[in-house]
């Protein structure tokens, strides 16, 4: 998922990691001066199943940023590796994050 949102990218930053504390942050790195990447896991007990995110904020100019978001899932076993739905889930958090921090954003591709 591909979304440009009408924020600066150090302010996007922070809400998305903010949003993402109780997960396991696997890394929250600056890149350099334009972009910053994050990578979300959780493990949900109950399906044994596990879930990723992996998100890229860029600059894309001084009020503007490009968030990218892959999501990746899958359960245990040779039978049970299909995602439940998680990695469309977490995908659209990302738009929900925004709009629940009234950030105006337009998809650019799904």
């Amino acid at each position: 998922m591909k979304i440009k949102a009408r924020k600066d990218i150090h302010t996007l930053k922070k809400i998305i990691s903010q949003h993402y504390d109780q997960y396991n942050i696997i890394n929250d790195s600056k890149v350099n001066d334009i972009t910053y990447f994050i990578v979300v896991e959780k493990f949900f007990y109950r399906t044994s199943n596990r879930a990723s995110l992996s998100i890229v904020i860029t600059e894309y100019d001084e009020f503007t940023s490009i968030i990218e978001a892959i999501g990746s899932g899958g359960g245990q076993g040779w039978i049970f590796k299909f995602d439940w739905g998680v990695k469309s889930s977490f995908e659209k958090a990302i738009p929900n994050i925004l709009e629940q921090n009234n950030i105006h954003f337009d998809m650019i591709s799904e």
